[in-house]
């Protein structure tokens, strides 16, 4: 009862946090996420596009569906807080309105206001308490203070309560990857500025009355107009979406899917202890037999074992909320990262509260079979038999009836988590398509418009980092793999029968960072330095995803790619990498030179033999020595990368797999418990056969059958159960399918050999029975 109490309790724990408790914010239900999306643009373009900055302003002026409406962008800020040491921190630019149209309020000081986002203000920030507590200690005159961000510096006018950090990582769908927002500033920019800018989201709040059909209604009907106006592409419309569905609706199936699971382990220990509380009571018939021969109530029978499995449970709930503080300590040091909410789990008063249900509902539930089987007795025959001879018959078949459900929901378990774990294993076996010990280091140097000085720049950079010992290959690219950002360019080929508004992932690499990065070459060549700025045509390189899609059978290499209108020649062919996730459907990509169509975003890539640590701190002086104003953050190796890639569905796979061997380990403690009773049971008939001439075999394989019969009739339900409910996993699979042949030969055979096991140790104590002893046993 404690484990299955008390994982149940952990996992609630999660399903509160991140589903059920209330977002820091005033009112959240009537939050919503505007997006623009075009049904022109295909996959891999998500619905959900953050409107242009002029469109968010004319919907803004116009929409009368809503109280409130501001628009966010995310970024890292260089700060220095307190001390003379540069942070890298999560940063949001944000309307005036921002903080009004959520609702939130401040700990300390004031909040941005309209005053301060109008053209040539600025100045002030909002920080986190975090930050508060991390960078100033809790100073009490942090009101006022400067906060210098790289050449910007703004005053400190207010703190907001430990609750609200919006947003956090996967707050903002296709969003920057920030863990935490611990500074708030206004964008503070003319209509011209704001219409260079990119915004991550858009958020309202609905006029009293407005229902989210009626507000995306009239946003379909205000986009019509403000469509025409668009230059380059035709079709925007509008899309609202609840903000709290938009934040947890990805992760939702997991959380129940998890939920789900646990509640699984807890049938199978309520079965368990039921099964336990029967064979109690089968010793304690002649007892109730004299209790109702002077005078007592089936009833009051029944009251009586209730009360005592509800003592039981009671206790065993409270070792299980014990055991659910050391489980929620477990979770959060296990946190994927990008479930949102999931480092607010804590044992409050709701998650008590479930335990407190879960232990009392669970415990009527054990409690009142074992009563009434135990209660319904003929009270001549129980005080003539006695003992517990008297034990026998529908008892038995309900106790036979739970192990064999024990089984079935095992099954079910262990048949999820084995899917999982191929899905798991098979995405391992195919690894990412580059090398895990690449080192990178993103850098900003504010100056990419003069592309002869930043080519230049970047230029001398490589060649320096070459330079560092044990330096195998370094390059730079635009895009980095894994980091969830992306680039997609209108492409035409010739000679393939080209679809209008035709996109493909498009970045931007030097010639030393496929090298450097450890991808293979299929067909052709890499960038070299040949390839320049005056180059005609451009180069690029191509996975083979897109040589497979736009050429088939035939050879890409001096073939066309228009980009935009850009004519480029393809050179080269790669093998195929993950770019977006780590589990993600590997689509066409293509690059381009980065000294032909340059970058305005660099991230430096090196391979090295050495360790770690002393390479970075050589890349960062590179980078530093060559201009000192640069900005250097995300220092990961590619090995961190596919970890937090691949954290979500390795804590989702491994959680399941605990709970499939806890339900395991669980259905073993019930067989074994259900055929020692049974032996006790048996012991005369038993005696009486070995008396008459059974060999130890023969008792042997009687007692085993009896326990295998009843692990194949629960195998028979579960494996149907497992046929139907595991195909809710099948968004959850990667490459497996969800009635996998090896998963269901192997789970249903490594449940035999379990059963086997706990069958064979009361089996061979049967046939140590003495058969004299047998027969005068009571």
């Amino acid at each position: 009862m404690a484990i299955g109490v008390g994982a149940n309790t952990a996992i609630f724990s999660l399903v509160n946090a991140v589903l059920l408790r209330s977002f820091p914010m005033s009112d959240p239900a009537h939050l919503v996420y505007i997006w623009t999306p075009n049904d022109r643009l295909k996959a891999p373009v998500p619905r959900e596009i953050s409107p242009d900055p002029d469109d968010f302003a004319q919907l803004q002026k116009r929409s009368d569906s809503f109280s409130n409406m501001t628009a966010i962008s995310q970024s890292r800020l260089r700060i220095t807080p307190f001390s003379e040491t540069p942070e890298y921190v999560g940063g949001a630019t944000v309307t005036g309105n921002f903080f009004q149209t959520l609702g939130a309020a401040p700990e300390l000081g004031r909040l941005i206001d309209r005053s301060d986002d109008q053209p040539g203000k600025g100045g002030v920030a909002v920080i986190s308490h975090a930050l508060w507590q991390e960078k100033y200690g809790l100073a009490a005159d942090i009101l006022g203070r400067k906060l210098h961000m790289g050449d910007e510096t703004a005053t400190v006018v207010g703190v907001m309560p430990p609750a609200f950090t919006y947003p956090n990582r996967g707050e903002v769908p296709y969003g920057m990857d920030l863990k935490r927002t611990d500074v708030w500033i206004p964008y503070a920019a003319t209509e011209k500025q704001m219409a260079s800018q990119y915004l991550d989201g858009a958020i309202g709040r609905l006029a009293p009355g407005v229902s989210i059909a009626q507000a995306e209604a009239e946003l379909k009907a205000l986009m019509v107009p403000i469509d025409k106006t668009h230059t380059d592409m035709h079709g925007w419309t509008a899309l609202v979406a609840p903000l709290r569905e938009s934040i947890v609706g990805q992760v939702r199936p997991l959380v129940w899917l998890l939920f789900g699971a646990v509640s699984l382990v807890l049938l199978i220990a309520c079965g368990n202890v039921a099964n336990l509380l029967m064979a109690r009571a089968a010793g304690r018939v002649h007892e109730l037999g004299v209790r109702a021969a002077l005078g007592a109530e089936r009833s009051r029978l029944v009251r009586q074992m209730v009360t005592e499995a509800l003592l039981l449970a009671s206790i065993g709930g409270a070792i299980g909320i014990g055991l659910a503080y050391g489980g929620v300590r477990l979770l959060l040091l296990v946190n994927p990262g990008d479930i949102p909410r999931m480092n607010e789990i804590s044992i409050d008063a709701r998650v008590l509260i479930f335990s407190l249900a879960a232990s009392l509902a669970t415990g009527f539930l054990f409690g009142l079979l074992p009563a009434l089987s135990a209660s319904r007795v003929d009270i001549t025959s129980m005080i003539k038999v006695g003992g517990t001879k008297g034990a026998t018959g529908k008892s038995n078949h309900l106790r036979h009836a739970l192990i064999a459900a024990e089984v079935a929901l095992s099954v079910v378990l262990l048949a999820g988590a084995g899917l999982l774990i191929r899905s798991f294993l098979k995405l391992q076996a195919e690894g990412p398509g580059f090398v895990s010990s690449t080192v990178t280091m993103r850098v900003a140097t504010g100056d990419t418009q003069n592309r002869v000085e930043y080519h230049a720049y970047l230029r001398e950079l490589i060649s320096k980092v070459e330079g560092l010992p044990g330096v195998m290959s370094a390059g730079i690219v635009s895009h980095l793999p894994l980091t969830k950002s992306d680039s997609l360019t209108f492409i035409t080929v010739d000679g393939y029968a080209n679809e209008p508004n035709q996109l493909v992932r498009n970045y931007s690499a030097t010639p030393g960072y496929f090298k450097a990065m450890g991808i293979r070459l299929i067909e052709g060549r890499f960038f070299d330095d040949g390839d320049v700025w005056d180059h005609s045509p451009k180069v690029a390189i191509i996975n083979q995803a897109f040589a497979k899609k736009f050429f088939g059978s035939r050879d890409p290499i001096g073939r066309t790619v228009r980009l935009e209108r850009t004519p480029a020649v393809i050179v080269g062919v790669i093998a195929n990498l993950k770019q977006y996730t780590i589990d993600e459907k590997i689509l066409p990509q293509m690059y381009g030179c980065m000294w032909q169509q340059g970058s305005e975003s660099a991230v430096l890539v090196v391979r090295s033999v050495g360790p770690v640590a002393p390479l970075a701190s050589g890349m960062r002086q590179a980078v530093l020595t060559l201009k000192p104003s640069a900005t250097i953050f995300d220092v990961r190796t590619m090995d961190q990368l596919i970890s937090e890639s691949g954290a979500r569905r390795r804590f989702q796979t491994s959680l399941l797999a605990v709970f499939a061997g806890i339900a395991l380990m669980l259905a073993l403690v019930g067989i074994y418990g259900m055929m020692t009773y049974a032996v006790k049971q048996r012991t005369p008939e038993l005696g009486l056969r070995m008396t008459l001439g059974a060999t130890r075999a023969q008792i042997l394989a009687i007692v085993v059958r009896q326990g295998l019969s009843v692990t194949a009739i629960g195998l028979a339900v579960g494996i149907a159960g497992a046929l139907a409910l595991t195909r809710v996993l099948a968004a959850s699979l990667y490459e497996v399918n969800a009635t996998d042949p090896i998963t269901f030969y192997v789970v249903p055979t490594l449940i035999l050999l379990v059963s086997a096991a706990a069958c064979f140790i009361p089996a061979w104590r049967a046939t140590r029975i003495d058969p004299a002893d047998a027969l005068r046993y009571e």
